[in-house]
């Protein structure tokens, strides 16, 4: 798409995704902080919000600034994680958090929501943060992208953490559970 920096969000249009905080706290950290940075969402659109999106994002004027690309084959999401400089995940709930993950595996830093299941997937390998704290999240958001120490301390923290993770493991522990019943 010819983005150099940006911000991904490896999201969808579900409500408790909290898109509207994320371009919130990113139109905070333009008007306050300039970056050169975009914000891109991605993620499918199961109540047709994709409009309501593009309303918010002109109504802060961020029309070019913020770009929703919708669904995206699992083919192409490995080049938005490599090409980010941060991922961000304000989600409200989450199962698990597969998108944390992800971004671990490719090297980008995290910032996720400090709710669900985010805080354990996280663990230390990222900042989690209020997903409705609009300040701290821009503020979080600005560190993650400008301070070289601290990306490099959560991408090898990131690195570290996904290792923890594989379906081989998910498989052992469900095994033990249902021999222990």
């Amino acid at each position: 798409y010819g983005i150099q920096h940006y911000i991904y969000s490896p999201t969808s249009l579900y409500p408790h995704k909290n898109n509207d905080l994320l371009i919130k706290a990113f139109l905070k950290l333009k008007k306050t902080k300039k970056l050169p940075h975009k914000l891109i969402i991605t993620g499918i659109d199961p109540f047709n919000k994709a409009g309501w999106l593009k309303s918010l994002i002109h109504k802060y004027n961020l029309d070019n600034e913020v770009f929703y690309f919708g669904w995206i084959s699992r083919e192409y999401i490995p080049f938005f994680y490599k090409g980010a400089d941060l991922v961000v995940y304000l989600s409200s709930y989450e199962g698990f958090g597969l998108p944390v993950l992800e971004a671990m595996a490719s090297g980008c830093p995290i910032l996720a929501s400090n709710r669900g299941s985010l805080p354990e997937v996280v663990a230390q390998a990222g900042i989690t943060v209020d997903p409705e704290n609009i300040r701290d999240v821009s503020l979080k958001m600005y560190d993650l992208l400008i301070n070289k120490a601290i990306r490099e301390y959560y991408i090898n923290k990131g690195f570290s953490r996904v290792k923890k993770f594989s379906w081989e493991g998910v498989a052992k522990r469900v095994i033990k559970i249902y021999s222990s019943l």
